[in-house]
């Protein structure tokens, strides 16, 4: 029954735009008219057009206009859409993953298993486009002292756990110092690249310089484990797996800090104590600029 549920709110992707078929408004003399808009992205939308349903929500989000919860989650799908996510197979695999490895079963949903530094930095561009698009709906909602909604709780869980994954995957082959380009998506697999793949002073370096070079990294990474926690209790009860939210909880606990936030010096130590990468204890000077 709790799969069906969880599958349920998925379909609700289609069930938003079912029915619209050829625009009401194909043969209208005006077809700029606020109607015949949301018509031609729910077309665009069921016919897997998904660019131009970014560009729709875009424009609006630019004209401050607010958004419906549908519209949400039309965006936040198209987003995923656009990164190669398959929603239905996604949602099948956690079903059979049961969430216990958060880097294999975001692995599993986003249908990779193993990640290289352009397919990274191909998804971080669309995570955290649908990290934002939630994290600012949930402070916005938060105003009013209300919530997510169960289904953009939901997909926003999901967006948050896999975004998370794909950021860290980014910063692991951005500063490995050692050359490697592919690394496994399994909590062994991240062990492994760093214990093996990773050169402890060169990647403790790397790492402030790829801070610095993309300095909305730890925003991301701090926003986007929030939602996954935010939505993890909805998925885990939802596929009957009652301690999903704690394995995302124990990944929070390793990143952050004493006052829970996500830091260079939390990442390093999540890189040593949790990963095994016996990065030095005396701090590690900048390398000096060449003359």
């Amino acid at each position: 029954m709790k799969k069906y549920l969880l599958l349920s709110l998925i379909f609700l992707m289609v069930m938003f735009i079912s029915g619209c078929g050829e625009s009401i408004y194909s043969g209208a003399a005006d077809t700029t008219t606020s109607e015949a808009n949301t018509d031609q992205m729910d077309f665009d939308f069921i016919n897997g057009k998904c660019q131009p349903i970014i560009s729709y929500y875009d424009s609006k989000i630019l004209n401050e206009e607010t958004l419906s919860d549908d519209d949400i989650y039309k965006y936040v799908s198209a987003i995923l859409t656009c990164s190669g996510f398959d929603i239905v197979k996604g949602i099948d695999s956690i079903l059979l993953t049961g969430g216990s490895d958060i880097y294999k079963t975001s692995g599993d949903l986003m249908g990779i298993s193993v990640i290289d530094m352009n397919t990274s930095k191909f998804l971080q561009e669309y995570y955290d486009k649908a990290i934002s698009v939630c994290y600012d709906r949930k402070v916005e909602l938060e105003k009013d002292e209300l919530s997510l909604n169960t289904t953009n709780l939901t997909i926003c869980g999901l967006v948050g756990m896999m975004g998370t994954v794909v950021n860290m995957s980014a910063m692991m082959l951005n500063t490995s110092g050692g050359g490697a380009n592919k690394l496994e998506l399994t909590e062994a697999g991240f062990q492994d690249f760093a214990t093996n793949e990773m050169e402890p002073t060169l990647a403790a370096q790397g790492l402030g310089s790829y801070l610095k070079e993309k300095s909305d990294f730890l925003g991301y990474l701090n926003r986007g484990l929030t939602i996954g926690e935010d939505g993890a209790d909805t998925i885990g009860s939802l596929i009957g797996q009652s301690d999903f939210s704690s394995v995302l909880s124990d990944l929070a606990r390793q990143l952050r800090d004493s006052n829970g936030d996500i830091t260079e010096p939390s990442l390093l130590g999540y890189l040593k104590n949790s990963l095994g990468l016996p990065i030095p204890n005396q701090p590690i000077p900048p390398v000096p600029p060449i003359p």
